[in-house]
Order: structure tokens, then C-alpha cells, then sequence
């Protein structure tokens, strides 16, 4: 038994169809990529802090960090680092299977002032495997789907008074 379509028959027997098909294709896969309205790639976490000078920003930062068990600091006036020994899901997912090596964190959080007045903290995140090794140490920035930790750190930081 053979059943047929005719409209759809009709559509693919047609150049026309066909073209009409691509171009609905083509345009549905360009445009679909557009509605993503996150981060970008290199920054993990952005928050905006409203009413609050660079200083006072980057003190919130540092307690936030440092509740959460962080170790680190300012590295420069707009950039502060931050580094924690990895858990038990960091050293599974990441850690190596030959080696005893430790994996740790490592946060780096930005502060932009903006012509209005408002502070821009952006945050991305490494995981760093065999840090005490330097033949094996690699760095690997934390996928976007694991953002949630980093994004409330921040969002903890803006907040703070």
C-alpha cells in the first residue's frame, strides 16, 4: 500500500518548492540563533550595580567571595581573582583518573564603570586541574550551563550594603 501526500508530492517535484524549502530553512536556522540575549561567551556571570562607586563594589566582591570559601583578591584596580580548591563533582568531571593531582577554582571578576554611574561586574570561571604540577596543569573555562553558582556570588555582591 502506498500513500501520497499530494500536496507535499507536489511541492518536492517543483525546483520552486524545493528553493521555497531551503530558503525557509536557511532563513529559520539564521534567525533562530538571535533570540539568546546571555552573557557573552568569555564572561560566565554580568551583573549591574547601580549607585555604588568602583570601591565599595569591590568590597562586597571580596566578602562575598571570601564567605563562600575563596581565597584571593584585587590583581589590579578593575580585576579581582579569586581561587578555591575544586569539590568532589570538579575533581570527578575534571580531575585526572592516572594522577592524585587536586583540582581547584578560579574566578576572575571584572568591575566596568559606566558613564552613568552604574558598575558592571562580569565573572568567568576555570577549572584547574593538577595547579601544584606544572608539566600537567590545564585550565578549563566552566561550561555556561554551570553559570549558577557564579551568577548568585554576584548577584549576592550587589546586594550587599
Amino acid at each position: 500500500m502506498r500513500v501520497i501526500i499530494p500536496a507535499m508530492n507536489k511541492t518536492l517535484r517543483n525546483p520552486r518548492g524545493w528553493r521555497l524549502c531551503l530558503l525557509g530553512l536557511l532563513w529559520l536556522t539564521a534567525s533562530g540563533c538571535q533570540t539568546y540575549q546571555g552573557p557573552p561567551e568569555e564572561n560566565l556571570a554580568v551583573v549591574t550595580v547601580a549607585n555604588r562607586t568602583l570601591a565599595e563594589v569591590q568590597a562586597a566582591v571580596i566578602k562575598v567571595f571570601t564567605a563562600h570559601g575563596f581565597s584571593g583578591g584585587a590583581s589590579d584596580s578593575t580585576t579581582l581573582e579569586f581561587f578555591c580548591k575544586g569539590g568532589r563533582m570538579d575533581r570527578m568531571i575534571y580531575g585526572s583518573y592516572l594522577f592524585t593531582d587536586t583540582v581547584s577554582r578560579k574566578v576572575t571578576v571584572t568591575m566596568r564603570a559606566q558613564p552613568n554611574g552604574d558598575v558592571v561586574l562580569t565573572g568567568s570561571a576555570w577549572i584547574v586541574e593538577a595547579e601544584e604540577n606544572p608539566v600537567f596543569t590545564d585550565d578549563r573555562q566552566v561550561h555556561p550551563l554551570r553559570k549558577g553558582p557564579y551568577q548568585k556570588m554576584l548577584e549576592e555582591a550587589k546586594e550587599q550594603r
